[in-house]
């Protein structure tokens, strides 16, 4: 039987049907080709935007009986948490939740009692609810207060070895690192990624005085480099709107709705063959970031990434699979397989 497997799946913002689309195939992968360790790894962004966030909640809730899940939290989650808690940038910036990011959409959903709706669509709303008031039901408080801040995991076949991080945004930008494979400061890159509960996560960033969008869940400045040894899969930036913060996409297509992949030094040459495989003129050793935020509530798709040990160290290949959001949703048009193939 072949050895681990982590699916990583990328924001949903309460997409619910694509999601479920999403998980009855990983459930067919899983049935059609058993692995030995599976572990379902989530980006976070969970809430906010999309039209079914309790449903959204209910499932992944519902999936920890099926499989060893990883759920990590999002700026959107981060930014309920603060607005919960009254921490210090709710004290300074008001309910930026409720009234800038869509968090009125959340509430509506998750509430149990419809006669609220009038309350939260009022003009001053924002105001108005109070974390004393707010009414979402514990067990979904309780699914937030789990949610981790970072993971990493080891894929090794032979003396080959692969090591991933996972994070919702990228990781603090250190703008005095070379131009070359590697990032200064590693040891601030393994702190962020040893941040694993909300407390520990605001106090790293009140201890350093550190502005909250510098760090990993908020962070959209893409380095030259690899964060240490990891390749980091990471979420928040929509690729559909890459252009707007990457200086050089090389040959991807914003509109494309495919995960982005970034590269230690210039993006290598791609090759695309029969519509979603994915030839790419460089190792995976040259691999830095893969962005799997493919703009599901902008209408692109919703992905889930695979890291199969056996396709990463035998067959250097990396695939996922996409709900497409841009196309007919008839005899499984919306869902497709895309295989990116890397040099030996």
């Amino acid at each position: 039987m072949p050895g681990k497997r982590v699916w990583v799946i990328g924001d949903i913002h309460g997409m619910f049907d694509p999601l479920n689309r999403l998980l009855r195939r990983i459930r067919l992968v899983q049935q059609e080709r058993p692995a030995r360790e599976t572990r379902l790894v989530f980006i976070g962004d969970y809430i906010d935007y999309g039209p079914s966030s309790r449903e959204v909640l209910d499932a992944l809730i519902r999936l920890r009986d099926e499989y060893e899940c990883v759920f990590l939290a999002g700026n959107h989650e981060d930014l309920l948490q603060q607005f919960l808690r009254r921490d210090d940038l709710y004290r300074r910036f008001g309910n930026v939740w409720f009234r800038l990011n869509d968090g009125v959409e959340t509430v509506a959903s998750l509430v149990d009692d419809p006669a609220r709706l009038g309350e939260f669509y009022a003009e001053g709303a924002a105001a108005a609810v109070t974390p004393e008031n707010l009414g979402i039901p514990g067990r979904y408080l309780a699914f937030f207060n789990d949610l981790a801040y970072a993971h990493r995991e080891q894929f090794s076949s032979g003396h080959r070895t692969l090591d991933f991080a996972f994070c919702h945004g990228l990781l603090e930008r250190n703008d005095e690192a070379p131009d070359d494979t590697i990032v200064e400061g590693i040891s601030a890159v393994e702190e962020q990624l040893s941040l694993r509960t909300y407390e520990q996560f605001h106090r790293y960033r009140r201890d350093r005085r550190k502005w909250i969008e510098d760090l990993h869940l908020w962070n959209r400045d893409a380095t030259l480099g690899r964060y240490g040894n990891y390749i980091l899969v990471h979420g928040h930036t929509p690729t559909v709107l890459l252009n707007r913060f990457q200086p050089n996409l090389g040959d991807y297509d914003c509109d494309s709705g495919l995960p982005f992949l970034g590269f230690a030094g210039q993006p290598p040459a791609v090759r695309v063959s029969g519509g979603f495989h994915i030839n790419v003129d460089a190792t995976l050793d040259t691999l830095a970031t893969v962005d799997i935020d493919t703009g599901a509530v902008y209408g692109k798709s919703l992905t889930a990434l695979l890291l199969d040990e056996q396709d990463l160290l035998n067959d250097f290949t990396i695939s996922a699979f996409q709900v497409r959001l841009d196309r007919p949703h008839r005899h499984g048009q919306d869902l497709v397989h895309v295989e990116f193939s890397f040099l030996p």
